[in-house]
């Protein structure tokens, strides 16, 4: 697929999460006007918005049309409420009501739902589903942050009406290196959560899991049951950066 405007890189099609069924969804900021040709015919969109592309019936749709200046993250609850974070508050929306079918040029607003805690540059949203946290913060919503606070926000998410509140939690994880920022969380349901950052030019993995230290630079508030354990490694020449992976 071509015609995603790519004039402004900060605001181009990011935050790339697969929803439940597996189709592709990616996050567009301000300032871009794509116009994509499929075999379905012409997706447009404008200012800020989010697209769906299904790999089953390689279909692209314009999902939800919001005016926001950039997203940052995208995911889906167990029920499959969809939930984006975009700047620059931070603030973080519940998506669904911006899906009504999208009219090109019309870009709804997005009510933040974060009422504490608010940091940015946010770079990562997640839900904890992972068997490694306690049952009573399963459903937590957390929002990985990179430049200023580096670390992770734990939101509890709570029904409100008919939309969605959320109430600060704790900082689930916070480092103390400034060299070091969090660029992605992962979360899985037999697995444990786990934290890509970005070191200079070499990527980290670090896995939360059943453990009481982290190396020193780092200093972590979750809670006991949890832990951040850091393997380290050789670090690669600058001339070779490869990834390197952390676990637990």
């Amino acid at each position: 697929m071509s015609g995603f405007d790519d004039h402004d890189t900060h605001h181009a099609i990011s935050a790339f999460c697969a929803d439940p069924s597996g189709a592709i969804m990616m996050g567009e900021g301000i300032f871009l006007h794509t116009h994509v040709e499929t075999a379905y015919g012409p997706i447009r969109g404008s200012n800020g918005g989010f697209d769906r592309y299904s790999p089953q019936n390689k279909k692209l749709i314009r999902y939800a049309q919001f005016h926001i200046p950039n997203p940052w993250g995208i995911a889906f609850d167990d029920y499959g409420q969809d939930f984006f974070l975009h700047t620059s508050g931070t603030s973080l929306s519940w998506m669904m009501p911006g899906s009504v079918k999208p009219v090109y040029g019309v870009n709804m607003k997005a009510p933040d739902i974060i009422t504490d805690q608010s940091v940015r540059p946010t770079s990562g949203l997640e839900f904890v589903s992972s068997s490694h946290f306690p049952d009573e913060v399963q459903g937590d919503i957390l929002l990985a942050n990179a430049i200023g606070y580096l670390g992770a926000k734990q939101h509890q998410i709570i029904e409100d009406g008919t939309g969605f509140t959320t109430k600060f939690r704790h900082d689930l994880f916070v480092s103390t290196v400034s060299l070091i920022l969090h660029v992605r969380l992962l979360s899985r349901p037999r697995s444990t959560e786990r934290a890509l950052s970005s070191f200079s030019k070499t990527s980290l993995f670090m896995s939360i899991a059943h453990a009481t230290a982290l190396a020193e630079s780092f200093a972590v508030a979750i809670p006991t049951r949890l832990s951040l354990r850091l393997r380290s490694g050789r670090l690669p020449s600058k001339r070779n950066a490869t990834s390197s992976r952390l676990s637990g």
